[in-house]
């Protein structure tokens, strides 16, 4: 009997030791088999003399399940609203099986002579995933005619 107790207690022990351990990584892991979304670089860019820039944003691993993620402009030194490009918040939808997904910039040429000008995206709120490692992309817009300062 006292055996039996013994090794109830130790296997006991060894469950409470390891369930923050279970629970930390679930948490950390995003979707139920650890499936994150983020941009393939924290940089790129574009030129003013295309109309249309396409960012990429990826799923890694594929998931069984259908993925979301939010995107939207947080920052750069371009100006939205249609002077310099066009992009409205929006959501990245990856259908099962898929690891690869685009959303665009409408790019605005507006012939001033100024130098390169930056767009800041940034993904949030992922539905079935986690964040991956790069959450936050700068892409540069190269100007036509350029202009050093």
């Amino acid at each position: 009997m006292r055996n039996k107790l013994y090794h109830s207690q130790i296997a006991l022990r060894k469950t409470i030791f390891l369930l923050p351990a279970i629970l930390l990584t679930l948490l950390c892991a995003g979707g139920a088999a650890g499936e994150t979304v983020r941009f393939p670089s924290a940089y790129g860019n574009g030129s003013e003399t295309n109309t249309s820039v396409s960012i990429e944003v990826r799923l890694n691993p594929s998931s069984a399940s259908t993925v979301t993620v939010d995107y939207a402009v947080t920052g750069g030194s371009a100006t939205g609203g249609g002077v310099d490009y066009t992009l409205n918040s929006g959501t990245v939808t990856f259908d099962p099986g898929d690891t690869s997904e685009f959303f665009a910039i409408t790019v605005i040429n507006d012939g001033d002579n100024e130098p390169h000008e930056t767009i800041q995206m940034s993904l949030s709120n992922p539905v079935n995933a986690g964040l991956g490692a790069i959450t936050t992309q700068t892409s540069g817009l190269l100007t036509y005619p350029y202009k050093k300062y």
